[in-house]
């Protein structure tokens, strides 16, 4: 894990995904991976920090949640998503999906170009290659 202190949970998007996952369950985080994989380059900052917090949810399925990872977020997963069931097999399924989707972002998107142009940019690529890491542990 990476001593950054950057966090993919901290932007409305989070909030707003969050809720939605919540509402209607966990395919979304299918559905914004593929957004991802199917035209990165394209893809608009919110489809990028969707997929982003779908590949933490990801890693934390694995075992590997980030160290600020929320609460209340861990708690849905474990009632909705429980170790052992079909849904965490799911998850786990899509490890590498998550892992070509941080890989489109960190490449080419308009997240990346949000992100180069800032003094965080080192920060915020380093957190994500992180985040892959923990996803392929």
């Amino acid at each position: 894990m990476t001593n950054s202190t950057f966090s993919n949970f901290e932007s409305e998007t989070t909030a707003t995904f969050t809720e939605d996952l919540i509402v209607n369950g966990y395919g979304l985080i299918a559905i914004a991976l593929d957004t991802i994989i199917d035209d990165a380059e394209n893809a608009d900052i919110i489809s990028c920090e969707e997929a982003l917090l779908s590949s933490e949810i990801i890693a934390a399925a694995t075992g590997n949640p980030a160290h600020d990872f929320p609460g209340d977020l861990l708690e849905w997963m474990h009632t909705h998503i429980p170790q052992g069931s079909a849904e965490h097999a799911n998850l786990l399924e899509m490890r590498e999906k998550a892992a070509d989707a941080i890989d489109n972002i960190v490449t080419n998107s308009e997240l990346r170009e949000l992100w180069e142009d800032t003094n965080s940019f080192s920060e915020w690529f380093d957190a994500q290659v992180a985040l892959q890491k923990r996803i392929l542990e």
